[in-house]
């Protein structure tokens, strides 16, 4: 799943939308477009694009702000990444004007998101640093952690393994004084990654071993086959072919 962060809004139960006034339509609105978004991103944005105009129209700032936000999570799932980076900045300036510190800094790691997929990696690294002073200051060690794991990514495609290496163990450090399970094996996953790239295939099947062992426990298929994959590459690169066919045929068997 993609690494935004959303909020939570409060469930409106049945009430009919056009019952509702005020923040209560915006809530209901923007509730509604989290459930969507990634059911059907169309009418997600449609629900958003409702409770930006109506917070707009009655002038209320934090409402604006969120609905900014999600607006840009459902840019994003759709893979209209300028689009989003504009409804992220927006909503940054409006945190800023709130002098809502948590917001602002899951906003500037929200942007480094969409530099890091635009493939403009400075721009990733300056958002993420500015979120990183951020979460240390208010000391959210959640979005830390997750931070972390972003700024690994982007050192890996910038072929730096040692500094995605680093950041993916504070990452790994973070998750796992969380007990957070499935971000634990995605970074696991990654720090295999790493490893294959530099030729450490012990390491790699190490890490892709420790992770598939987490995602059969998590019952996450999607996550055990990627780490099979990879096992199955370490097994060709090394001539191990009765390994790799082994974890291939385990993986689509």
């Amino acid at each position: 799943a993609p690494g935004f962060y959303y909020f939570s809004v409060r469930q409106q139960g049945s009430d009919s939308l056009r019952d509702l006034k005020g923040k209560e339509r915006i809530n209901y609105l923007i509730n509604l477009g989290k459930d969507l978004i990634y059911k059907d991103p169309d009418k997600a944005g449609f629900a958003v694009e409702n409770a930006l105009e109506t917070a707009r129209i009655l002038g209320l700032k934090e409402e604006e702000a969120t609905a900014l936000r999600l607006s840009g999570n459902v840019k994003y799932v759709k893979g209209a990444y300028p689009e989003a980076l504009d409804s992220f900045q927006k909503s940054y300036l409006l945190y800023k004007e709130l002098d809502d510190s948590t917001s602002q800094g899951r906003l500037l790691s929200n942007i480094g998101l969409i530099f890091k997929n635009l493939k403009q990696y400075p721009m990733a690294l300056e958002n993420y640093r500015k979120a990183f002073d951020i979460f240390l200051a208010t000391n959210d060690s959640t979005s830390m952690s997750r931070l972390f794991n972003n700024l690994g990514v982007v050192y890996k495609n910038l072929e730096s393994y040692d500094s995605a290496r680093y950041y993916y163990l504070l990452s790994l450090k973070g998750k796992r004084q969380k007990n957070d399970e499935k971000g634990i094996a995605s970074t696991l996953t990654n720090l295999g990654i790493v490893s294959f790239l530099e030729n450490e295939y012990a390491a790699a099947e190490n890490y892709f071993q420790q992770s598939i062992e987490i995602e059969e426990k998590l019952g996450n298929t999607e996550g055990i086959v990627r780490n099979l994959n990879n096992l199955a590459k370490i097994y060709f690169e090394n001539e191990r072919s009765e390994e790799a066919y082994r974890v291939a045929y385990r993986a689509y068997g």
